[in-house]
């Protein structure tokens, strides 16, 4: 923070704070912004700020990065919107090839939404749709959002389970492995070892795996800490997922769109392929755009209107995406 005057923004939050529900916002700091540009935030009192947030990881170009800028007025001044649910737009059909060449694997198809958490919860429909099972194996301490299919996957806060309940049937939650506490001298591979011991553990006593449809991860859990699960136990779990007919799901939605090097952080995982992959926030600098992106057989199992919104594929968002794509391949 570069200066220190806070007069407007607290009359702003003050007034907000009568009619905003509590329910909507984390309360990190009091700031009002009025602009933004790369890294930095200004205010509307002025104050200047590092942003080390990036709006909740869906500014990973930066502010207003201007190829980002350009796409969205270029775009708005042709078509602003028709959903895709009933006609194409080209920037639609060209971000839908797009995703599907850029995740791993050679034969993908995309299905797009408006949030990570729409995504999350498309998971739910394609992996019980395409394997005829009704269990979902998610972890302790992840988040997938805030429908009611995603949080019920999500396990990071008693606020999103409050008074909300019964939540989606058939989701068991498995601790995941925490690096940054072992315990004592125990290795990597002890930990990995350790874990893949508890996640095995339900399979053993009360989760049947032929009725189990998908196993749903962070390969590195984001509101859970920034933690990386080790490389070995990754591996552990999709291959056991591979003898059991499991399809393996990742949650690219925070950690996906170049956060750690690569454009998905499960590319940190060499020979993992998932069966589906989640994607939202940054991919389209962080207009409301989410897209699913998984094996053409598994995204072959259900048939229109299974996942459909009037607003998703946005041809804005779609253009803003296929920029944000551009800016990061640079």
């Amino acid at each position: 923070m570069i200066s220190h005057n806070h007069r407007l923004d607290q009359q702003l939050i003050e007034r907000e704070d009568h009619y905003l529900a509590t329910a909507a916002r984390i309360n990190y700091y009091d700031l009002v912004i009025d602009h933004a540009h790369g890294a930095l935030l200004t205010d509307v009192d002025g104050n200047q700020y590092i942003d080390l947030l990036a709006s909740a990881s869906a500014i990973n170009v930066g502010h207003t990065h201007p190829r980002v800028v350009h796409a969205i007025q270029d775009q708005a001044t042709k078509l602003i919107h028709y959903t895709p649910a009933y006609f194409h737009h080209q920037p639609e059909q060209q971000l839908a090839e797009r995703l599907a060449k850029s995740a791993p694997g050679t034969d993908n198809e995309v299905i797009f939404g408006n949030s990570g958490s729409d995504a999350n919860d498309a998971i739910i429909k394609f992996a019980r749709a395409y394997t005829n099972r009704q269990y979902i194996v998610a972890y302790t301490d992840a988040y997938h959002g805030s429908t009611y299919g995603s949080m019920s996957l999500s396990g990071v806060s008693l606020n999103m389970v409050r008074k909300m309940g019964p939540l989606l049937p058939g989701v068991v939650h498995v601790p995941y492995p925490d690096c940054y506490r072992t315990l004592p001298h125990e290795t990597e591979h002890q930990l990995a070892q350790r874990y893949f011991e508890a996640f095995k553990a339900p399979f053993e006593s009360y989760l049947p795996a032929e009725e189990t449809a998908c196993v749903i991860i962070e390969p590195i859990q984001g509101d859970g800490g920034i933690r990386k699960a080790p490389a070995e136990y990754v591996q552990l779990v999709y291959d056991f997922c591979q003898q059991h007919g499991i399809l393996f799901a990742v949650d690219e939605v925070n950690q996906g769109m170049g956060r750690t090097g690569k454009l998905w952080s499960i590319q940190n995982f060499p020979g993992i392929r998932p069966d589906l992959m989640s994607v939202g926030k940054s991919l389209a600098s962080g207009l409301p755009l989410s897209a699913v992106i998984g094996r053409r057989d598994v995204m072959e199992s259900l048939g229109a209107p299974a996942h459909v919104f009037t607003t998703a594929a946005n041809p804005i968002c779609c253009a803003a995406a296929l920029a944000t794509l551009d800016g990061l391949s640079r």
